[in-house]
């Protein structure tokens, strides 16, 4: 999952060298060398912040209307919306560990109709994927790479590539119908969330989105879709890391399919997200797996020996240059 321009790889290599008796040159006798894996210890970061404008590429939500037919009235507009899932951790090695790498993300639906007896959309199917990137560049970069500054900077640019998870049946997801401002027990809530939008909760987050996808009479459908991730035990994924020249992220692409209300013309559309997902990685738990910069700031804070030298290393200047000149 690199470009094969450039590769880093890591081994232990034996060598037997043995001396000719003839002129000494050292000969060698025998070689071995046998390749390992090197997965350093990664913690899980904060999530990015992908609804500031300078999402790097990602997109959390995605709203389509659903139309009778090209010329047509619309039936209502459909939103999907995921958060950034917890990270993937690999575990550490020599664990004996076979458990599988995973997570769970959600994924959030949000119908909204034009006429309050309109019937939400059938779900088809839901496709996930894995999306690699890797960026590099021979210039230091100063801020988090992303897609378009590696396509339009001179000196970087970014090799990308995929790989299939899961394509799941979604018919069985039921709509659960709702009205604007209630929560699920009837009672409004003061829970802010990044998905509050989506269950209509009245909240100072969500009103500026709910005027592109509330209707008049203020009844929607809403559903939530549970999609395991699991990474594929043939690949070996190192986990997320940024430096000056090479940076590695993921990105989890959902695809997803629906088909309209009975009586439309149009009878299928798809929507898809990108949503950002990090993998972390488990130190050994014999070493000491602290991170480095907690490390640097307790050692700093460490007290200090501040008692006097011993007294065999004490003395003046005048008294070493008289014993030098003594015979």
């Amino acid at each position: 999952m690199a470009p094969d321009m450039a590769r880093i790889s890591y081994a232990i290599k034996v060598k037997v060298v043995q001396n000719r008796e003839c002129d000494g040159k050292p000969i060698t006798v025998a070689e071995k060398a046998r390749k390992v894996r090197v997965i350093p210890a990664s913690e899980e970061h904060p999530p990015l912040n992908a609804e500031d404008g300078n999402d790097k590429g990602y997109v959390l939500r995605r709203e389509k209307d659903l139309r009778k037919g090209m010329f047509k009235g619309k039936l209502g507009r459909l939103t999907v919306e995921a958060a950034q899932p917890r990270s993937l951790r690999l575990p550490p090695p020599r664990s004996g560990a076979s458990r599988q790498v995973a997570t769970m993300a959600t994924v959030k639906l949000r119908f909204d109709p034009t006429d309050e007896n309109t019937a939400p959309p059938k779900l088809g199917t839901l496709v996930s994927k894995l999306k690699v990137h890797t960026f590099f560049g021979v210039k230091p970069m100063n801020t988090l790479p992303g897609k378009e500054d590696a396509l339009y900077t001179f000196g970087r640019s970014v090799y990308s590539t995929s790989v299939q998870l899961s394509s799941r049946c979604i018919e069985s997801v039921r709509w659960e119908r709702r009205k604007e401002g209630e929560t699920e027990d009837g009672r409004r809530d003061s829970c802010v969330s990044t998905l509050t939008g989506m269950t209509g909760e009245s909240t100072p987050s969500n009103r500026s989105r709910r005027s592109s996808t509330g209707s008049k009479h203020g009844i929607f459908h809403i559903a939530e879709i549970l999609v395991p991730i699991t990474l594929p035990k043939s690949k070996a994924v190192p986990p997320t890391f940024h430096s000056c020249l090479v940076s590695r992220v993921y990105a989890l692409d959902f695809s997803l399919s629906a088909q309209a209300p009975s009586g439309a013309s149009i009878s299928s559309c798809s929507l898809s997200l990108k949503v950002p997902i990090q993998i972390s990685a488990a130190g050994n738990a014999s070493l000491n797996s602290q991170d480095p910069e907690t490390y640097e700031v307790e050692e700093f804070f460490n007290p200090r020996s501040i008692a006097p030298p011993a007294a065999d290393l004490t003395g003046t200047s005048s008294s070493i240059v008289q014993t030098q000149a003594q015979p």
